[in-house]
């Protein structure tokens, strides 16, 4: 189970993150039922906080059928904050009849590739949501993989290990094949916390090693490794275990 918290201000969000909140949906004047937060604010946000940020994007209060202006509007938005860094977008239109607008949503959807998109409160109000939504899974195309590049991940293992640090603190009991934090096991703690900053990793540390690249290293020149680098465990056979080097 991810925990979500809805936050209007940078000082929320980080009460939240220490609460442990898994996740941050940055919004602005919550008592409108949340507006696209301001840009400086999400930037501070997006950069301070170690857990994912999704951002809001409603241009104004009231119903979700938007002019063409707010619409461009919207789409400029996601635009900046996807080059901000952020790890998701929450947004959403709907017709006049209090359909799902699919045409528009879709457009938002293939715009905020490849982070995540949350199709956002205004599933409440629709008329059949199960048959919008359903309508809304068949327009969207297939997802399509990415590649990162190494820069890009070597920009992301600070937050990852980070992640790892604040894992470390909490109580766990290990449970071999445990998925849900904090009961990882060792795979299940590194993919998660790469996760943590869209990077996909294989669930097991066998399937981890395969993924990965091997580099040439002596048990007693640690200073060959680099923070970030996985250490496998196992026999010539086959690899059960995996490590973090910090």
């Amino acid at each position: 189970m991810i925990i979500e918290v809805c936050a209007e201000s940078y000082e929320y969000a980080v009460k939240a993150e220490k609460a442990g909140a898994d996740r941050i949906e940055l919004c602005k004047d919550l008592r409108l039922d949340g507006l696209t937060p301001d840009l400086e604010i999400a930037k501070k946000t997006i950069n301070k906080l170690n857990i994912p940020v999704f951002i809001l994007i409603r241009p104004r209060e009231g119903d979700f059928n938007y002019s063409n202006e707010e619409y461009e509007l919207m789409k400029v938005d996601i635009e900046k904050f996807k080059e901000m860094g952020c790890k998701g977008i929450v947004s959403g239109v709907l017709n006049e009849d209090e359909t799902i607008d699919l045409e528009r949503t879709k457009e938002l959807v293939e715009l905020s590739r490849p982070l995540e998109f949350t199709f956002h409160r205004a599933f409440v109000i629709v008329q059949d949501p199960f048959k919008d939504i359903e309508n809304l899974a068949l327009s969207i195309e297939s997802w399509e993989p990415y590649l990162i590049s190494k820069s890009d991940i070597k920009l992301r293992l600070p937050k990852v290990l980070s992640w790892i640090e604040k894992a470390s603190r909490s109580t766990n009991q290990y449970l071999w094949g445990g998925t849900t934090g904090p009961d990882f096991d060792c795979s299940g703690l590194v993919q998660t916390a790469f996760a943590s900053q869209q990077i996909w990793l294989p669930r097991d540390s066998y399937q981890q090693e395969k993924f990965c690249r091997s580099i040439n290293f002596k048990l007693n020149y640690l200073d060959e490794l680099a923070p970030g680098d996985l250490v496998f465990f196992g026999s010539k056979a086959k690899c059960t275990h995996v490590g973090i080097y910090k």
